[in-house]
């Protein structure tokens, strides 16, 4: 479990949310190189990227994407070559395997159609065992279609699967050959020159695996890199001078995990500088990148680790600490009163790195205090600082290792204050609305998952903010029946490969389901949800905590309580929920527990209990009760005399905790959910805080909040219509907050 959440600070940016981003540094090296995931010394990239791609079949297993084949079945596979083969799967046969001979630079597109009444799915494997899967076609509609580069040193053998999901019958499966497109000087060593400041780029696994970036290195520099990847997951390696083939020789340096970003720190030694080559490699899926570098000078031996620092290098830094407890300082340029000084520190998943700003006339990181500070368990660390009166000058930057060695990225930026932008988001109906602040919040290609919950009404959506937070994905709204191909097409825009739906029928209805289905394929489309509101929202609860933990990210173990005939509370803690991947669970307002939400309580290991709303909300027997249940060490309240002023203590219990920042500020109507709910994921995924509104004017509660904040309040965003939030709300937000 990560620290308590009295130790920490949330403001972080969802992961997904922004495009890809590889930066490259060259720096002198000073220490030991780092690597988030090096490569073994002597493995062959070819043995590396192997075993990546098992890895991206077992994730796939995990999801139900594929199915692994016994051995027998590839030993009496059937000879084919270009041109129809005409197969039957009977009841007591799973598949038909086949063989296919493929030389090198050969492009083989293959096409699977079935009778009427059957769903059988495509696979092109590589090597005769379950892992060996290259692509695949699992739809719900014929035809299945597949189509594969072959390139050298992967000639040879391969098999084709037609497996039986459902249903008897014929096949007819179509095979076609032809010579692949030739590959340009990206694709192989020597590649092309690496040009700053960006350079960006897009793979396929199936088509375009690999991108090779030529960059100058001298003996005795350090090559950073950090490189993150939306669409897909995208590797990085790295080869020597002598290098000649980024399939077959073997790299100096890699980083290969699961996730994206990936970060890698190589120290040249002396004698051995040259031209070497970044090879980004897609292990699954599109992976979109950007390439960036910057160069910084040698720091004297140990002036990185206190005052005065080692000075900046521009913006953005990329760096390693190599223990916990490491530190590192810059001195940032002379800033001046009235200036802003923004930063924002990055790291692995690995490590929990913090970041600590110190005023001009500090003599010491360990002995003088802060003026701002930022403790995330979650990555971005961001802070924003206004230089006040009487303090201008040299500013200091403090990255220090919470826990864990590893690689961070510090982008910074010292410029005049901006004025808050106040942005209205919203669309004709609440389903627009949503598809609108999804498109407003959310890169395309960002989310491989994505939530659908009803926008009809409240008790299972209310669910929904944890578990979006945990994939990193919208909320998006449906009505009970007919999707609107908005909706649907905004999924698309999203590259969303999975669908989650919250609540049974009775919420999102079967002919929505269906339709995703034909959409996405009947694996990818799966419902969370109970018997009655209490059992969704323990469903919702145990599927955010299992993604959590198979993702291997942090959870401060609470859980928020609210009462389950009301919208208001729940929506004032979805930022939070979102952001720190916290389950929402419901309860009676004058108790008792019910038997489903007690039981989510202990199967997720909760160790506190937070009830969002005053006593009139939920009862002082609630907080009794909680305390009796198994796993529960504490019971704590936030709340007001009304929802407003419960939303507006929401917001200064995150700040005061720092679980969020008050870069962005959300603003929606008190008296729907629909918007609120939409815009609490927009706003957590921001690192921000959720206010509420009359739809005419704004509440006492609301607009105190954004007078006390308003010189650290960067954008506010209003969710929904004039018909949820009017004008003349704006407008006084504008004035309070210019």
């Amino acid at each position: 479990m990560a620290r308590s959440k009295r130790d920490s600070i949330f403001s972080v940016v969802a992961r997904g949310l922004l495009c890809a981003a590889l930066v490259v540094t060259v720096v002198p090296a000073v220490a030991p190189a780092v690597a988030s995931q090096s490569v073994v010394a002597g493995e062959s990239a070819v043995g590396v990227k192997q075993a990546r791609l098992a890895d991206a079949l077992v994730r796939d297993d995990l999801t139900g994407g594929m199915t692994a084949l016994s051995v027998p079945e590839f030993s009496s596979a059937v000879p084919i070559g270009p041109g129809a083969t005409v197969g039957l799967l009977a009841a007591d046969e799973a598949s038909d395997v086949y063989s296919i001979t493929l030389s090198a630079d050969q492009r083989v597109a293959i096409e699977l159609t079935g009778v009427s009444g059957t769903n059988f799915d495509l696979y092109l494997y590589r090597q005769p065992h379950s892992l060996g899967v290259v692509a695949s076609s699992l739809l719900d509609a014929y035809p299945e279609r597949i189509v594969y580069d072959v390139r050298a040193p992967h000639a040879g053998t391969y098999y084709v699967v037609v497996e039986r999901f459902s249903g008897i019958g014929a096949y007819t499966l179509n095979v076609a050959t032809a010579a692949a497109p030739v590959l340009g000087p990206i694709h192989s060593i020597p590649g092309v020159t690496y040009t700053p400041p960006s350079v960006t780029g897009q793979l396929d696994r199936g088509t375009e695996p690999d991108h090779v970036y030529a960059i100058e290195v001298a003996g005795g520099q350090r090559l950073s890199v950090a490189m993150s990847a939306t669409g897909g997951d995208a590797d990085v390696f790295l080869f020597g001078p002598g290098a000649t083939d980024v399939t077959t020789d073997t790299p100096v340096a890699g980083a290969a995990t699961p996730d994206n970003p990936e970060f890698l720190f190589y120290d040249v030694p002396l004698g051995a500088g040259g031209t070497y080559y970044l090879n980004v490699w897609a292990a699954s899926g599109s992976p979109l990148y950007e390439l960036s570098a910057t160069v910084a000078p040698t720091p004297a031996p140990g002036a990185e680790a206190e005052i005065p620092g080692v000075a900046v290098s521009a913006s953005p830094v990329v760096n390693a600490l190599g223990s916990t407890g490491a530190t590192y300082v810059y001195a940032l340029p002379a800033a001046l009163v009235g200036e802003r000084i923004t930063l924002s520190l990055s790291g692995e998943s690995t490590t929990d790195f913090d970041l600590r700003l110190f005023a001009p006339g500090t003599a010491s990181v360990h002995t003088g205090l802060p003026v701002a500070q930022s403790r995330l368990p979650y990555y971005p660390d961001v802070i924003t600082y206004d230089v006040p009166v009487g303090a201008g000058g040299v500013y200091y930057v403090q990255v220090s290792s919470f826990r864990g060695a590893g690689a961070f990225a510090l982008t910074w930026s010292i410029g005049p204050r901006t004025h808050a932008s106040v942005q209205r988001l919203s669309g004709q109906d609440r389903y627009l609305t949503a598809v609108d602040i999804s498109r407003k919040t959310f890169a395309a290609g960002s989310c491989e998952t994505v939530i659908l919950a009803t926008g009809a009404d409240f008790p299972d959506a209310l669910a929904a903010s944890g578990l979006a937070g945990a994939y990193g994905s919208p909320v998006l709204l449906t009505p009970r029946t007919g999707l609107p191909a908005e909706v649907l097409a905004e999924m698309t825009r999203l590259g969303a490969k999975r669908v989650l739906i919250i609540g049974g029928t009775s919420a999102v209805g079967a002919d929505v389901e269906t339709a995703l289905r034909s959409e996405f394929g009947r694996v990818n489309v799966e419902r969370v949800w109970g018997s009655d509101r209490f059992a969704t929202a323990a469903a919702v609860a145990s599927a955010t905590i299992a993604e959590v933990n198979r993702a291997g990210l942090d959870w401060n173990g609470i859980a928020f309580i609210v009462r389950h005939d009301g919208f208001a509370d729940a929506l004032a803690v979805a930022p939070l929920a979102y952001a720190r991947k916290i389950p929402v669970l419901m309860t009676r307002p004058l108790g008792p527990l019910s038997s489903s939400t007690r039981t989510a309580l202990t199967s997720i290991k909760a160790e506190e209990a937070l009830m969002v709303g005053g006593t009139a909300a939920i009862a002082d027997s609630v907080a009794t009760e909680l305390r009796g249940v198994t796993g529960i060490q504490r019971v704590d309240r936030i709340g007001g005399k009304d929802r407003f002023e419960t939303a507006a203590k929401v917001a200064e219990y995150a700040l005061r905790f720092h679980w969020a920042d008050t870069g962005v500020v959300g603003v929606a109507t008190g008296r729907g959910f629909a918007d609120a709910l939409s815009g609490g994921s927009s706003a957590g995924a921001a690192g921000g805080v959720l206010l509420l509104t009359n739809t005419g004017s704004l509440p006492v509660p609301s607009s105190g909040f954004l007078q006390t904040h308003r010189h650290r309040i960067n954008a506010v965003h209003v969710y929904g219509g004039t018909s949820a939030v009017s004008n003349d709300v704006v407008d006084e937000i504008s004035r309070i907050a210019p």
